[in-house]
């Protein structure tokens, strides 16, 4: 087997990465986005950073060749760890240059500190190669011997960067979209059990015995915290229904539309908030199962509630601004033109005004009916 790099260099590679690890972590302290990170463009950064991850995956490539490889001499080795070493100082650039506030900066510090770790790990295997390296040719057994460590190793920094490569976002709005998603996978989540906890009433069929979802749902409902659900239980869970839907489809609303129209925004408030609903949903949703603690269950429902209503009426007002702003552009626009009369055509952002208003109206009416009849 040819000789291979001392194993002092990779140390002192090893350094390197930890350093410029902890420097993308205490660079800036990340924040939440304002409407002006919103707005800003990163086209040349993350096109940067799409270029280092692909050379850095190149180099990790060859650096793994060239340990394993029979006639690369020891400066062909050296001089890949270098090249890898260099890009991940490179990687971490691109996280510093972006501007501490913001979805953007978080997402891609947590992905750049998962490569960085998994390039530390394979640089411990490359030194535990070089202090006792695996001769392949030695083995006696007729089996396939297993590949060396620092070979796995490689696969989990190709692994990293592969997800780095196929889900980063570009920008700002990627970045709170992607949150925003979360958030609605853990309400979607969470509808998924009010749902189940409505048809309990409703029975099973004839092959209750052998279905081992009903198995699977039993098991979920004494983890839980009981058996089944007792009439007056159960009629609290049908008072929430009109509740629950509605804030589900205000949660969705943003996702659909709201997102994509920089003027209806009111950041960081709105993403704090649906942080916030994605808890308090989940916990209503929890407080159901039974044995209910009634008390727990108004403060949890409640809570669900007044979240969801200040999202309404924070996005109702800067809707209500973004019109009036609109307008007043429209008019001057309009006088300039001679055309001051006005026209037929209706209020911008009318339609977002009256679903928020409506949904207000609706929220207020199901909320009361909570309060009122709740048992």
């Amino acid at each position: 087997m040819s000789s291979l790099p001392t194993v002092e260099p990779i140390v002192q590679a090893q350094a390197f990465i930890r350093k410029q690890a902890l420097q993308a972590a205490r660079c800036k302290a990340p924040s939440a986005p304002t409407r002006s990170t919103y707005l800003r463009t990163n086209d040349g950064i993350y096109q940067s950073l799409i270029a280092v991850l692909k050379h850095l995956r190149q180099d990790v490539t060859a650096l793994s060749l060239a340990f394993s490889g029979k006639s690369v001499t020891v400066d062909a080795a050296l001089a890949q760890l270098t090249k890898v070493t260099d890009h991940v100082g490179r990687l971490v650039a691109c996280v510093i240059a972006l501007p501490a506030e913001g979805c953007l900066i978080q997402e891609w510090r947590q992905d750049v500190a998962e490569i960085v770790d998994r390039i530390d790990k394979y640089y411990k295997a490359l030194v535990a190669h070089c202090d006792n390296p695996v001769d392949q040719q030695a083995s006696t057994s007729t089996s396939t011997p297993p590949p060396a460590p620092y070979l796995v190793h490689t696969s989990s920094v190709w692994a990293a960067i592969d997800k780095m490569l196929r889900s980063s976002s570009k920008d700002e709005p990627s970045a709170i979209k992607k949150s925003w998603k979360q958030d609605e996978e853990l309400v979607n989540d969470a509808l998924g059990e009010f749902k189940d906890l409505l048809e309990e009433d409703e029975g099973v069929g004839e092959d209750e015995g052998l279905n081992e979802h009903n198995e699977w749902a039993e098991l979920e409902k004494k983890l839980n915290g009981g058996g089944d659900l007792s009439e007056g239980e159960m009629q609290r869970v049908r008072k929430l229904d009109t509740v629950v839907r509605l804030i589900v489809a205000l949660h969705k609303r943003f996702s659909t539309r709201f997102l994509d129209i920089p003027e209806l925004l009111a950041l960081p408030d709105q993403l704090n908030l649906s942080h916030a609903i994605s808890e308090s949903f989940d916990a209503c949703v929890a407080s159901l199962y039974p044995p209910q603690n009634t008390g727990e269950l108004r403060d949890a429902a409640q809570s669900m509630i007044d979240d969801a209503t200040r999202m309404c009426r924070l996005s109702l007002e800067q809707a209500e601004l973004a019109q009036k702003t609109e307008e007043s552009s429209l008019v001057e626009k309009l006088e300039g033109l001679h055309l001051a009369e006005g026209t037929d055509e209706g209020k911008p952002f009318d339609k977002d005004v009256k679903w928020l208003t409506f949904w207000l109206e609706q929220i207020e009416k199901a909320s009361r009916t909570w309060k009122g009849q709740d048992a």
